[in-house]
């Protein structure tokens, strides 16, 4: 079996992130981006489905969540840009059971090849549009390839 390597094109300048997510390998269940955020980027997913056999959010499952999020920000930043993440860590601060967890995405450095954004990974509470309880904080840095 052969392996085809990715496409180098650059995406379109207006992207339709349906199609771009209907081509991805990866699959999280129940992310969602938050059309209605003020924020730069919010996605959320559900802790069910995405724990560690002891009932905690599993921790790769966060780190997921941090670098679609994290990744989705840096194309709608740079339109007609292909970001690719080379540098991803995570801090997990605490655990969630239940419910929902988003990631709130900020950018914290940019240049003309590299981006770095700030993610942090919060208890969804329907009360508070900044989020819950900080469950983990991952910072990534994505490259330009087109």
């Amino acid at each position: 079996m052969s392996l085809m390597p990715p496409s180098l094109e650059p995406p379109a300048d207006v992207i339709d992130l349906g199609s771009l997510a209907g081509t991805m390998q990866m699959r999280l269940d129940g992310i969602a981006v938050d059309p209605e955020s003020q924020l730069r980027c919010v996605m959320s997913m559900p802790v069910a489905g995405n724990t560690q056999p002891f009932g905690l959010l599993h921790g790769g499952a966060s780190a997921a969540l941090a670098e679609q999020a994290g990744s989705v920000a840096a194309f709608l930043d740079y339109p007609g840009r292909r970001p690719v993440g080379v540098d991803l860590s995570i801090k997990h601060l605490s655990g969630a059971r239940e419910g929902r967890v988003a990631g709130y995405v900020s950018l914290l450095s940019a240049s003309s090849r590299l981006a770095t954004y700030r993610i942090e990974i919060r208890a969804v509470e329907q009360d508070r549009a900044d989020g819950g309880a900080l469950i983990a904080l991952a910072q990534l840095s994505v490259i330009f390839t087109a």
